[in-house]
């Protein structure tokens, strides 16, 4: 059972409540869905967007659970993921959507019927026609990292041998992945993304080595993430974004992390990567469209000198966050944003509310954003960490550092951020030769030096130690 949290924020919220559509921002689609919309996946070739979740109609279609909509109508996929006449036994709802090279994979808490067969949690479109893959004994949630596709969840068999939890698809079949793991508890797998040359795992288990709520496969096998999340939490979602992992799930600052609801992972360190933020609940999605990074999750933006909010969607650009779609935004549970024909969609687990706005949406509010605050992290060039020229020694530290500059070059200019990008050491020259940089007066942790030399620009992780 899990505690509830931020009670004040939550009355404040049930005071306020939610509004009604605001029809300059937001626009319904088609006549939307007659149950929760869970999942959206955009078909760039085809023009399509794929809407999937627990409803059995998109408009006036017969769809079962899941539909394309191409900006003016809506379509079936077949006979969707049941028969003709949209039977389904057990059927929860489609939770993911991913298409790989031309063939859509669905997976999900579902079952459907085709013809006398029960096919359920994992199959795929091809265009014409659907496939299932199993036997499979669990819910299945699926995601494209590095190219690969990946299923994941509460499953631990497929066709009748025993797999582990992930699999892993090679063209023609699906194999395990990362072999037995050491979990004392592995209950779910919610997400999974691919940063720093390893793949990472999250959800809600527990493990004896500190694998808790996420874990990371590597060339060493499986590794924890410096202990896991603290406190009886999960983790939901992952997105790699500015060289950052974003870590969006349940949990909290109080249990010992480092922030409630929302971190970042840099190789090194958690860290709370919006101190001028305050996340109300457990982030719904993160999606990176247009070198932005959007946030799904309710949440009050401090402006410097009061809190505003709640909002339910923001983005971000390394710089400036964002909050956007009005503080009274009508949607009572938003499941995921998707970006389809330059324009941004999301969806809902409850109706949305309004004449035909129901479970889907799609915002026409353009570029307008509610409030904007300067809230860096830091952003640094894959190119510079692969071919550096300047490097600084020892890291860890205790007291000061010393810049090795490159061939040719006597002089050069830094500064210091900590983990937020916050500026801690103001710009300075630093010639060949000269005294090492002192940096007693900085706290124990992580942190980044630039170093400008010209027209080139570097950043080097410096690591304080008390």
């Amino acid at each position: 059972m899990k505690t509830i949290r931020n009670v004040f924020w939550v009355i404040a919220l049930a005071l306020l409540g939610w509004g009604s559509v605001n029809a300059q921002l937001w626009q319904g689609v088609g006549g939307g869905t007659n149950g929760p919309v869970t999942c959206l996946s955009h078909d760039e070739a085809n023009g399509l967007l794929y809407v999937a979740g627990s409803f059995d109609y998109a408009g006036d279609s017969l769809v079962c659970q899941i539909a394309a909509w191409d900006g003016i109508n809506w379509s079936k996929l077949g006979a969707g993921t049941g028969d003709t006449s949209c039977t389904t036994a057990g059927c929860q709802s489609i939770e993911s959507v991913v298409l790989r090279e031309g063939e859509l994979f669905v997976g999900g808490r579902y079952g459907m019927m085709a013809g006398n067969r029960y096919w359920p949690y994992l199959n795929s479109w091809n265009g014409s026609n659907w496939t299932n893959y199993g036997p499979i004994n669990g819910p299945v949630t699926l995601e494209l990292l590095n190219n690969q596709l990946f299923a994941f969840g509460m499953f631990d068999s497929i066709y009748g041998q025993f797999c582990g939890r992930i699999l892993k698809w090679n063209d023609s079949t699906w194999t395990s992945f990362g072999g037995n793991l050491p979990f004392s508890q592995a209950e779910h797998f919610y997400c999974a993304e691919y940063y720093s040359n390893r793949y990472y795992f999250g959800g809600n288990f527990e493990a004896s080595n500190q694998m808790n709520e996420i874990v990371a496969w590597g060339s060493n096998g499986w590794e924890d993430v410096a202990g896991g999340i603290k406190g009886d939490s999960w983790v939901r979602k992952l997105k790699t974004f500015k060289n950052l992992l974003f870590v969006g799930g349940y949990f909290f600052q109080q249990d010992g992390n480092s922030a409630d609801y929302l971190m970042t992972w840099d190789d090194v360190q958690w860290a709370n990567p919006f101190p001028n933020v305050n996340f109300l609940g457990q982030i719904e999605d993160l999606e990176v469209i247009d070198d932005r990074l959007f946030i799904v999750g309710t949440h009050l933006i401090f402006d410097g000198s009061n809190w505003n909010g709640p909002y339910k969607l923001a983005h971000f650009d390394g710089l400036n966050f964002c909050s956007f779609g009005g503080p009274d935004l009508f949607l009572d549970n938003v499941t995921c944003l998707e970006s389809f024909n330059s324009e941004f969609y999301i969806s809902s687990d409850r109706i949305i509310g309004g004449d035909s706005v129901n479970y889907i949406a799609k915002w026409i509010g353009g570029d307008s954003t509610d409030i904007c605050i300067s809230q860096p992290v830091r952003i640094q060039d894959p190119a510079w960490t692969q071919n550096p020229s300047i490097s600084l020694y020892p890291s860890p530290t205790k007291s000061a550092f010393t810049l090795t500059l490159p061939a040719n070059t006597s002089t050069c200019t830094l500064k210091i951020h900590d983990i937020t990008g916050r500026e801690v050491a103001p710009a300075r020259t630093y010639r060949a030769g000269d005294p090492p940089v002192d940096v007693t007066h900085l706290s124990a942790g992580l942190y980044f030096v630039e170093v400008r030399v010209k027209d080139r620009v570097e950043v080097v992780k410096l690591v304080k130690e008390n």
